[in-house]
């Protein structure tokens, strides 16, 4: 996603709102400019929060669904229906680098973890307690959101 003042013509990104129309060739710039820009229509005061998105998987949770698989622990899923955690970690570094910068940078970012609901410190898993939390590799299920969004009400009501 990029903000309405960019657009992409062959692959490259354009900030429309700059007076010289340069491309942005590098992801991560634009969606720091992206970023930067969405902050700026929030007034001071406001708490902004960013939600990390799920783990991106390298597999086909819904193939996980449909196997018949036998768990072997009552936590997680059969290794075959999971990755590697340090994939996920080298996948998410630019943008974790990105939000910990705004969340320096604006006291009132806030950014949310929520890679513990799908990962224990070696794996990611799709299906947790014999419960699949992913519609496809880069999408929470139903019941993946109900549980992300069950996290963030603890979050936001703590005092």
């Amino acid at each position: 996603n990029f903000n309405s003042g960019e657009r992409s013509y062959k692959g490259m990104y354009f900030n429309l709102n700059s007076s010289t129309r340069e491309p942005i060739n590098d992801k991560f710039n634009l969606l720091n400019s992206a970023f930067l820009q969405t902050l700026k229509y929030f007034p001071k005061e406001s708490k902004i929060i960013f939600v990390d998105p799920p783990p991106r998987l390298n597999y086909n949770p819904v193939e996980c669904i449909h196997k018949n698989v036998r768990w072997s622990d009552k936590t997680f899923s059969s290794p075959s229906c999971s990755m590697n955690k340090k994939i996920y970690e080298k996948d998410f570094k630019d943008y974790e680098t990105l939000i910990d910068n705004l969340t320096k940078s604006f006291k009132n970012v806030q950014r949310v973890k929520i890679d513990h609901l799908t990962c224990n410190d070696s794996k990611c898993f799709s299906i947790v307690n014999r419960k699949s939390y992913y519609r496809d590799a880069n999408h929470f299920s139903e019941y993946g959101s109900i549980k992300m969004a069950e996290h963030l009400n603890t979050i936001l009501t703590k005092k």
